[in-house]
């Protein structure tokens, strides 16, 4: 019998199937009858407070009295904290928030003590392949799991990143002491706490049924899902102990210490961990409540692409935004990227905390942007100003690849009886645009020197060229205002208006895109629009044509928020079948669009079982409307669609046939772009912005806003299927029944997807593609403003470009010194790159950095320049000071 190796804890999950506060009050109870047994029970020697100390700031917001006690017992090793801020998940964040989750944690963590310097992973629904890299980029070398790996392989391994780091790791449960019958919830899971179930379960560890080990000890997780320790833990230590059984308490980091990680026949796992059927991945997470996924990557984007790279673009001016407050917009965001959180596999009330955690973010992320695009655009300065003009300035904060039209707002208050308005560029060439939308509104703003300043204001939405722009930087518009009637109106819904270039400073040569009876061509792609709803696209320059994309599929589900489960016999509904209609509400000469709907009868709830055999009469309507728009010079094709949920267990995927030739699809994931095979198991893959179909000639690509799965399915012909909507009630489906408080997963009522088609370049390498991708969910920044008599900004500016098209941006921030800023990239290719970084400003001082902060080296600059060597996959980070 090997020697038992007890790691005590307890997996605190801060809201799931309870809210916050019910859990928080679980939780607390806990950390009581912990800190009472390590005060009384010499057994009780350590614990390990889950990876995550936000639910440790919890319970000190209730009980501050407690903190000198946590302090002592964290100094003395007793509780074991840290590293993470909030236990996440992994594929359905945006990078950059594992990168803050450990920062913040691991600071938190050393207010109290060391911190526990292990990558603990507990119950992740899969690990992205950059996991041990972003590990190390904080010094920890050890990781432990539990999904994602096959459990009868020996459970320890060497986990290897694309870049080659690696982080010795094990694979286990955290709760593999517990009671759990088969029927689960009925009964409840529990501590094993007798010495007859002891035994039990020791002894069967021990023949190594699963998860063999190679220590001398078998790893015990002694806690579960919000267990408390029993009281009389050492009582039934010393009986085991009496049994013959040694047993050593320990922390996790101790037990890494007992494996010979050195043994030549040690397996090495590199790239992505998602097997394992014995503890499933849970795939379906990707799409459950998707309301909570779509808001989560605009708040995302609001913070990591727009707010914090625009704080650090004016810090480098001279002008300071308040940057705590970037901070708590992070705490907000991290809150909501905890596992069963951002998964949407917690109750109603969860989701309702969510959404207002999202807008308290974006209201802070809101702000920054207004005030920032404020100052920059009244501080530009041209040659004359006149009364009756404004600046527009336009600013790319993502370093993503911004689509060839804009769409923004142009504002005039009521009282001036401005009605048209013409737009010029820096060279003096007028701009051509288009009216989509006009409407009178009331806006109020505010500042501590003046408050509840009301505007009484016209506001024309436009869509117009987007001007140039390489790398970070703005470029500025010159509106001026005038007392006469549009020029010639489109016949469109709106009532849109396009103002033709001057004739004496013509805008560069730009093709118009143009409506038919049929669909809507530009200089690029012409697509058709066929009576049962679908797309038939040619790309003008591969000469490929596309027939029969984008059809919906209405499928039946016996699943739960975890999984989709087919039925014996699935009610499937194709929307090439269904009535559809079809009408142009814009058309052109920038923007084209079409408006189709559709009515899908599915089964009512009410027939159970026999859904497949359901009449008219037993049928419900989910409508789905989608707006399809083409603009002037674009390769994209954008879907606005609406989906009106009437109905219950069920899920709606939009497909895209591809050709039967094609061996894979690639797909971006946090810091990595991943190449998955057609056949590959499970079929069903997470994603961050895009899905990339083909190759060269012929390839499309899906770019996505908060979707997040799709699959390779294979039928009479190979088609590309994402999720747009997952209608679930239930927590568990083979609990039987459903819970009321997870009604709000059938995700009733209207559910908005935003979504592009990409037909990118043959040319186009995957690193053009992952920039369009993140252009598309950025976009770019506007500001209007009059200029300041004082104002001394250029026109337009380029603040940081670099030279390679593969090297990717992660982050542009304010770093801690003045005038420094925190840049991030990453190369997602097996070649290393040497990119010049270019600055706006002369350089004081670049250094290169762990992920952590500390440094790795002092780089050469030269004047504004430095050269920044990348290798394959690797993620590197730089401090620059400007003078």
């Amino acid at each position: 019998m090997k020697k038992i190796f007890m790691v005590l804890q307890s997996h605190l999950d801060r809201e799931w199937y309870w809210s916050f506060e019910e859990f928080r009050i679980q939780i607390s109870q806990i950390f009581d009858r912990v800190l009472d047994l390590l005060a009384q029970d010499p057994e009780f020697r350590v614990f390990m407070v889950d990876g995550q100390m936000s639910v440790l700031e919890d319970y000190l917001k209730i009980c501050p009295e407690k903190e000198e006690l946590i302090k002592s017992l964290a100094g003395t090793g007793q509780l074991i904290l840290g590293p993470w801020l909030f236990q996440p998940d992994e594929y359905l964040v945006d990078g950059e928030s594992h990168i803050r989750n450990l920062r913040m944690g691991m600071a938190l963590a050393r207010r109290y003590g060391p911190c526990l310097n292990l990558g603990y992973l507990p119950d992740s629904f899969g690990h992205i392949a950059q996991m041990p890299q972003i590990l190390n980029g904080f010094g920890i070398t050890e990781a432990f799991l539990m999904r994602g790996v096959d459990k009868r392989q020996p459970q320890e391994f060497l986990w290897k990143s694309p870049d080659g780091s690696m982080v010795k790791t094990i694979q286990n449960e955290y709760s593999n002491c517990c009671r759990i019958d088969q029927r689960h919830m009925e009964n409840g899971a529990s501590i094993l706490d007798t010495p007859e179930e002891l035994a039990e379960r020791w002894n069967r560890y021990d023949r190594q049924e699963t998860c063999p080990t190679r220590s001398d000890y078998l790893l015990i997780t002694y806690g579960g899902d919000h267990l408390a320790p029993p009281r009389q833990f050492g009582r039934l230590i010393r009986v085991m102990r009496e049994r013959g059984y040694k047993i050593r308490v320990g922390n996790l980091a101790e037990y890494f210490q007992t494996i010979d990680w050195t043994a030549p026949d040690l397996r090495t796992v590199t790239g992505e961990l998602r097997e394992g059927e014995d503890i499933r991945i849970l795939k379906d997470v990707a799409a459950a409540r998707n309301t909570l996924k779509r808001e989560n990557v605009k708040q995302q984007e609001a913070l990591i692409r727009k707010a914090e790279p625009l704080a650090a673009l004016l810090r480098t001016m001279g002008y300071e935004l308040p940057l705590g407050f970037l901070e708590q917009a992070w705490k907000y965001l991290l809150a909501n990227h905890a596992h069963d959180s951002i998964c949407g596999c917690s109750q109603d009330s969860v989701e309702e905390e969510m959404m207002s955690r999202y807008h308290k973010a974006g209201q802070i992320c809101n702000w920054m942007i207004r005030r920032g695009m404020e100052h920059i655009s009244r501080n530009i300065s041209w040659d004359r100003r006149r009364e009756n003009e404004y600046t527009i300035c336009i600013l790319n904060s993502s370093g993503g690849e911004p689509d060839a039209m804009l769409e923004c707002e142009i504002r005039a208050e009521q009282r001036l009886n401005y009605n048209g308005f013409s737009i010029y560029d820096d060279k003096g060439r007028e701009i051509p645009y288009q009216i989509l939308d006009r409407r009178a509104e009331t806006r109020i703003d505010s500042d501590i020197d003046a408050v509840q300043r009301m505007y009484h204001e016209i506001c024309w939405k436009i869509v117009l060229p987007a001007p140039l722009m390489p790398g970070i930087g703005y470029a500025s518009y010159r509106i001026i205002f005038q007392n006469k009637a549009l020029l010639k109106e489109s016949q469109t819904d709106s009532g849109s208006a396009c103002q033709p270039p001057a004739k004496s400073e013509p805008w560069p040569y730009l093709h118009p895109v143009t409506c038919t009876a049929e669909g809507m061509e530009n200089e690029y792609l012409k697509v058709e629009i066929p009576s049962d709803g679908t797309l038939n696209i040619w790309d003008k320059e591969t000469g490929q044509y596309y027939e029969g994309l984008h059809f919906f599929e209405d499928e039946s589900s016996e699943g739960d928020v975890y999984e989709h489960i087919s039925p014996k016999r699935p009610t499937v509904v194709d929307s090439r079948s269904c009535s559809w209609s079809r009408r142009c509400i814009q058309q052109g000469p920038l923007k084209c669009s079409y408006r189709l709907s559709v009515r899908i009868a599915v089964p009512s709830p009410d027939n159970g079982a026999d859904r497949a055999s359901a009449g008219a009469s037993d049928k419900i309507d989910n409508q789905i409307t989608y707006e399809v728009s083409l603009y002037a010079g674009s390769r994209q094709l954008h879907f606005d669609t609406v989906i009106r949920n009437q109905s219950e267990d069920h899920r709606i995927r939009v497909l895209f046939p591809a050709d039967a030739g094609i061996g894979s699809a690639v797909s971006d994931v946090p810091f990595s772009i991943e190449d998955r095979p057609w056949n590959q198991f499970p079929s069903l893959h997470p994603f961050s912005s895009f899905v990339s179909v083909g190759e060269e000639k012929n390839r499309f690509v899906f770019l996505g806003k908060g979707l997040h799965q799709y699959q390779l399915d294979q039928r009479e012909q190979n088609y590309l299927a994402v999720t747009l909507l997952r209608s679930q009630g239930s927590l568990y489906a083979w609990a039987g029944g459903k819970n009321p408080e997870f009604s709000g997963a059938q995700c009733k009522g209207e559910n908005h997807c935003t979504y592009a088609l990409y037909f990118p370049a043959p040319q186009a390498l995957r690193g053009e593609i992952k920039r369009t991708a993140q252009g598309y969910l950025s976009g770019l920044l506007t500001g209007q403003n009059k200029s300041a008599p004082n104002a001394g900004l250029p026109v337009c500016q380029t603040f940081v470009k670099y030279s390679s098209g593969e090297l990717i941006l992660s982050a542009l921030k304010p770093y801690e010194g003045k005038k420094e800023i925190e840049l991030r990239f990453y190369l997602p290719q097996s070649e290393a790159v040497e990119a010049e970084i270019q600055f706006y400003k002369k350089l004081r001082a670049v250094r290169k950095i762990r992920l952590d902060g500390r440094t790795i080296e002092e780089m050469s600059i030269a004047e504004n320049k430095i050269i920044l060597k990348v290798n394959p996959y690797e993620i590197v980070t730089i401090i620059a000071a400007l003078e």
